[in-house]
């Protein structure tokens, strides 16, 4: 399993500032145990269907990592549950938390009253997910243009060339930890929840 001393030899991207409109990613740490969720805004997931990987790409043209923020009271597998659906019309089978990505917001106040701010965590996990109909693409959501299902050097490309390194490096990591680790902390194992 890499280190957080690996992130910044390794996977670059995750060591640098990104700015993201409002936020910025200010760096990276691996998750070992269960999720700490004070800090948790959001649930992402790398999707792997065998050995291929999920991209989504938002109809402004935005190449994106499934996932989103966590309404009031949701688990961390309700939220990602949830936003799979919405944004792919995958279903999990398995969910793996590796990593926390560090964020700030620069906004004034926080985007819904129940999520930290300004500093806040995105929860970053990977997992195996299977078809289950088409994206439901809620009016108030984002809205889903389409679904890639890719190789993952395939897919590390596409984020390249969308400007997006930095979910190059999130899906670059994923695969190495999935390769070699065999004791992973889990949300859910087959639908059943481990995690509150």
């Amino acid at each position: 399993m890499p280190t957080d001393v690996d992130i910044a030899a390794t996977y670059p991207a995750l060591a640098r500032p990104v700015r993201w409109r409002n936020t910025a990613l200010t760096g990276c740490h691996l998750v070992t145990g269960p999720p700490d969720t004070t800090l948790l805004q959001s649930v992402n997931l790398v999707p792997f269907v065998d050995d291929r990987v999920i991209v989504i790409a938002l109809e402004n043209g935005h190449i994106m990592l499934p996932g989103g923020t966590r309404e009031a009271g949701e688990t961390l597998l309700e939220t990602i549950t949830r936003e799979m659906e919405e944004e792919t019309g995958y279903r999990l089978r398995t969910c793996h938390p590796f990593a926390a990505l560090e964020c700030v917001s620069y906004d004034a106040t926080p985007w819904r009253p129940h999520l930290p701010h300004p500093a806040f965590e995105r929860l970053v996990c990977f997992g195996d997910v299977v078809p289950d109909g088409l994206p439901t693409n809620p009016a108030d959501a984002e809205q889903i243009a389409h679904v890639d299902l890719l190789p993952v050097p395939a897919a590390v490309a596409v984020l390249r060339d969308a400007g997006r390194p930095e979910l190059a490096d999130v899906y670059r990591l994923a695969a190495d930890i999935r390769a070699t680790d065999h004791q992973l902390v889990d949300l859910c194992v087959d639908g059943a929840p481990r995690c509150r």
